[in-house]
Parts: structure tokens; sequence; C-alpha cells
């Protein structure tokens, strides 16, 4: 059945409008989840002008683990959501095939440099995160989702470490230091805006 999840992405374009990314992944999972979203994160922060954005690179980006030097095959949910051909509504989006949760990220506008909880700097923008459950309950930051998806000891926190070499559990932290200090986690508001917004990629939606 493969380890099924999905990464959404949006952010606010020149126009004033929100574009959207919706990728649905047959193979990403735990720590290759987070090494997905730290590299999003990092590049979504560094890039000069948020109107540069463009959604092709930014999806090869999320196929990408830049860890494993690996690329995965995915799936455009908007796509098939356009292309479905019968009723469908947002719910073929937001509540898809899924066994390994759900990561949600969105760019948002700010007057000036922001700065975060942890100092990090960026230009005109914050960066909102999100872990999921599959059902899109149960927010959660990088070392949550971890235990929710990969541990076997849910009194530990640590018990996602147990089945990964000291290698992978070394570039995980890196990629937990990376998600916490440059994204912000979040709130259920936050993440039901999103998944509510009107976008104008989905307007044939019903």
């Amino acid at each position: 059945m493969g380890q099924r999840s999905q990464i959404y992405i949006s952010w606010e374009n020149d126009n004033g409008e929100r574009e959207l990314i919706a990728r649905y992944f047959s193979w990403n999972y735990g720590e290759r989840m987070i090494s997905r979203a730290a590299a999003l994160i990092d590049h979504l922060s560094m890039m000069a002008d948020i109107n540069d954005f463009k959604k092709e690179k930014i999806t090869k980006i999320s196929e990408i683990n830049f860890d494993m030097r690996d690329v995965a095959m995915t799936s455009d949910l908007i796509e098939e959501a356009l292309n479905d051909g019968h009723d469908e509504t947002k719910s073929v989006l937001f509540n898809n095939d899924n066994n390994d949760g759900k990561l949600f990220i969105t760019v948002c506008k700010t007057d000036g440099e922001h700065t975060n909880a942890f100092g990090r700097i960026t230009p005109n923008r914050k960066i909102l995160y999100c872990f999921t459950d599959c059902d899109n309950q149960n927010i959660m930051n990088a070392r949550q989702y971890l235990q929710w998806d990969c541990g076997d000891d849910m009194s530990n926190n640590e018990s996602w470490k147990s089945s990964l070499d000291d290698n992978t559990i070394k570039y995980t932290e890196e990629n937990i230091k990376t998600i916490d200090e440059t994204g912000e986690l979040m709130t259920e508001e936050n993440l039901q805006d999103f998944i509510n917004y009107d976008y104008p990629c989905l307007q044939n939606i019903v």
C-alpha cells in the first residue's frame, strides 16, 4: 500500500491571490517527510522576492530528498480534481488517501523583515507550517510528527529513532532544528484558513 502522504504549499502572488501546490506522495513518511519539510521551509525563507515564486520549481524541491539524494514521483491533486469529470469538492484535495500524515506550509507577506521567536530574520515574509494526521487533525511540529508516525513507544518522545541509523538521526535532528528555527507552527485557525480558502486554481471545483 506504500507510505502515502501529501504536501500542500500556499503563498500570495503579486496580484494578492493565493497560489496552491498540492502533491500526493506514494512513498514519503517519517524522516523523509522531515527532510522535505526542512528543504522547503529553508528555500521559501531565503528566496529574494516572494513574487518570483514558481510552482514548477517549488514542486521539484518538494519531490527531492536532499539527504537521501533521491527524487519521488508525485501526482498533482489539483489537476486530478479539475479533471475528475464528476461531482468533486475540495475533499479530493484535503481528504485524500493517506496513512503517513500531511504537511502544510504557507508563506505570508509582511511589511518589512520578519523576526521569529528564534531570531531568524526573513525578508518580507513569515513561514507558517504544520504536520497533521491523516484527517487534518492533531497539529504537530516536526518532532511530534516523527513520534506520531514512527514512534513505537508513545511515552518516549525519542522512540522514533529506534529504527534509524546514526547518520539518519543526525541529519534528521538538523532538519528539525531548521524547521523549528525558520518556520512558525500554525494554529488551528491558520490551518482551517489554508484548507477553506477560495483558491483561484480551484474555481472549477464544486
